[in-house]
């Protein structure tokens, strides 16, 4: 999927030189910061996924004054 990504990137940010070895840096480059950029958003999405779900989660249990069993029995 990543590579997906990588080839649109190349394919769309402007990399028309005439040096072979300068176009091989820039796409090297590109591959590189979409990587991060792949790894950044992962991170970032499962760390803010899981903080609202147990933030919620918290507050459902204090709010609703029900048992654990029956959230758990929710939850499945």
């Amino acid at each position: 999927m990543s590579s997906l990504y990588t080839t649109l990137i190349i394919n769309f940010l402007p990399v028309h030189t005439s040096d072979v070895k300068l176009r091989k840096k820039l796409i090297y480059k590109k591959k590189n910061n979409n990587l991060i950029f792949f790894f950044f958003f992962f991170f970032f999405f499962f760390f803010f996924f899981f903080f609202f779900f147990f933030f919620f989660f918290a507050l459902a249990l204090r709010s609703v004054r029900i048992s654990h069993e029956m959230v758990i029995r929710l939850l499945l």
